[in-house]
């Protein structure tokens, strides 16, 4: 009896050295100089951890998203970051900017996954500021974290699946935390927090409290406004949205479910905004959209701070893309450097290839996304917890 609550205690202490390392891995890219990479002087080190802590992170933060109200209420100072999809650079440049400590309320209205280059790491390094700092840091779900939608586009499975063995169970677990999503938040008993929408049957916003976690489809009307609905400047009421799912609503139902819960304002993400950010229905309505150059659009991100009654809009200029790059060299060393070590940025050896020697070519072969990219955009390495580069 004895023994076994020893080795039970030490298990514990154990995981929590395993969460606090994966922790300390991941906010070191908080500390690098993002404006050098940008520019292409300095190489991105991308962490790597090992599959027992990713799958301790992933436990971790769903059962601290968990505890979590379906329908969160949230005080002021709070900052509010729209979507990301997988663009882990503007997330970082975001957190950066604002100097994030966990002083400060954060709220993430969701769709952190997808279109960009890094799902994975952008899902884990949000695992891990909520560990870091469970009382300040908040999620929402947005209509991308459902299985249905990461079948279709995401690019997900396949970043786990080239980086892990367990690409299946890791998967999982991340499909789990997602379940247990919020669904909505009110900052100081007027702003209310979305990612989407809201429609006929959320009028009244008690409804959201009824919603029981986990959620796996987004099968409900209520489910549909909240995650998929946009808001329509020529619409009066409600009306069907183009998207085939949720609604497009208009100033008059707006102004209705604002009087109807003693609210002022909306705040959501779901829309792409050239500049970032929109409002509408004269300043009820604010759109959020915190992923610059999204599809190589060149739009700009945002991101949102709320305080004192007042919502100020902090901007980023658009980024160029920046991509997985491996040679074909370093596809071998990914497997074999999973556990401590590190992938070398210089090759032991020439491309068997010549025409992807650097001499020959602009191109290098892209481990990660399968695909070209530029030779002279900024590479990422995949590096083990021991030698991540402290700057």
């Amino acid at each position: 009896m004895k023994d076994n609550i020893i080795l039970h205690f030490l298990k514990k202490v154990s995981l929590i050295i395993m969460i606090d390392e994966a922790v300390e891995i991941y906010l070191r890219m908080l500390d690098l100089n993002f404006d050098r990479i940008i520019s292409r002087l300095d190489t991105f080190f991308l962490p790597f951890l090992k599959k027992d802590q990713v799958l301790a992170v992933c436990n971790e933060a769903r059962s601290l998203i968990g505890n979590d109200p379906v329908l969160m209420h949230i005080n002021s100072p709070c900052y509010i970051v729209g979507d990301i999809h997988g663009n882990l650079i503007d997330l970082i440049r975001i957190l950066k900017k604002i100097k994030y400590n966990g002083s400060t309320n954060i709220l993430f209205l969701g769709d952190y996954i997808d279109r960009g280059e890094f799902s994975f790491e952008t899902m884990m390094l949000l695992f891990v500021l909520k560990i870091k700092y469970p009382q300040k840091v908040f999620f929402l779900r947005g209509n991308h974290e459902f299985s249905s939608e990461i079948t279709i586009s995401s690019k997900l499975p396949d970043e786990i699946s080239k980086q892990y063995d367990e690409k299946d169970l890791i998967y999982q677990q991340i499909l789990e935390n997602f379940a247990v999503l919020p669904l909505a938040a009110i900052i100081d008993s007027k702003v209310f927090c979305v990612h989407g929408g809201i429609g006929p049957q959320v009028m009244d916003i008690q409804v959201i409290n009824n919603i029981q976690r986990p959620v796996y489809n987004c099968d409900s009307y209520i489910l549909k406004s909240l995650l998929w609905s946009d808001p329509g400047e020529n619409v009066g009421y409600f009306k069907d949205s183009p998207r085939n799912i949720g609604y497009t609503f208009g100033k008059h139902s707006c102004k209705e479910f604002l009087r109807n819960n003693n609210l002022e304002r909306i705040v959501r993400a779901h829309e792409f905004k050239i500049e970032g950010f929109s409002s509408c229905f004269d300043g009820l309505v604010t759109t959020v959209f915190s992923s610059s150059n999204y599809d190589d659009s060149k739009n700009k991100a945002s991101a949102a701070f709320y305080s004192n009654d007042k919502l100020d809009i902090i901007e980023l200029e658009s980024v160029a893309t920046i991509k997985r790059a491996f040679t074909e060299q370093k596809e071998k060393l990914i497997k074999t450097t999973r556990s401590n070590s590190f992938i070398e940025e210089r090759d032991s050896k020439p491309p068997r290839n010549p025409s992807l020697s650097p001499s020959n070519s602009s191109k290098t072969i892209s481990r990660i996304k399968q695909t070209s990219a530029p030779v002279s955009s900024p590479r990422l390495v995949l590096c083990g917890n021991k030698n991540f580069p402290k700057h």
